[in-house]
């Protein structure tokens, strides 16, 4: 677990925790942080090992925001839930993290605890002024697949690399508004070159 070329911390994938993993992302803040995906669920004590490393304190994180509900994105929701974290993610896969049912989210033979989800995301963009992010609808992958955009760190994390290689003219013309300077994907982080 290290700090990648995007200035965020790689908590979890399938080179860190569990090969079931997406990575997931830790992004400090000023005395707080939030994560970017949560993991598939079944590496959920080595993700926290890796995140008391850099923040020391659960307080300290604010967040889960979920990308989509494919479940090795989305999993390991149900434990941090369970630890009072906020679980955000846009309809409708928030109904799925909540219910587990719909078979577009499962992308791996396992199927997760449902989740509560605190804050179900209903528009094309959410500003969450509390985090520094803004979240963009993006149904690509999932009906509800989001674009997190970090506004201080400038970085943009999406769901999938598909989704850039196959929409890439509409995403980079979004990615130049926002001025973002790299992005996090569910397996790698690069700088944008435009």
């Amino acid at each position: 677990m290290l700090r990648n070329i995007c200035g965020v911390y790689t908590v979890c994938g399938k080179e860190i925790t569990n090969p079931l993993d997406s990575n997931c992302y830790l992004v400090e803040k000023d005395g707080y942080s939030y994560m970017v995906d949560a993991g598939s669920g079944l590496s959920t004590n080595e993700i926290l090992s890796n995140v008391f490393q850099i923040i020391k304190s659960i307080k300290k994180l604010k967040a889960i925001i979920n990308t989509h509900c494919h479940y090795s994105n989305s999993g390991g929701d149900y434990f941090f839930s369970n630890l009072g974290l906020p679980i955000i993610a846009h309809e409708p896969d928030s109904f799925d993290i909540s219910s587990r049912e719909r078979v577009e989210c499962a992308d791996i033979d396992y199927k997760p605890y449902p989740s509560r989800v605190t804050l179900s995301l209903r528009n094309k963009v959410d500003k969450l002024s509390e985090l520094g992010v803004i979240t963009i609808n993006f149904p690509y992958i999932t009906e509800g697949s989001i674009i997190v955009i970090d506004n201080e760190r400038k970085v943009a994390f999406i769901d999938h690399s598909e989704t850039l290689e196959r929409n890439y003219q509409e995403l980079i013309g979004i990615f130049k508004d926002y001025s973002v300077q790299c992005i996090c994907d569910s397996l790698k982080c690069f700088r944008v070159k435009y």
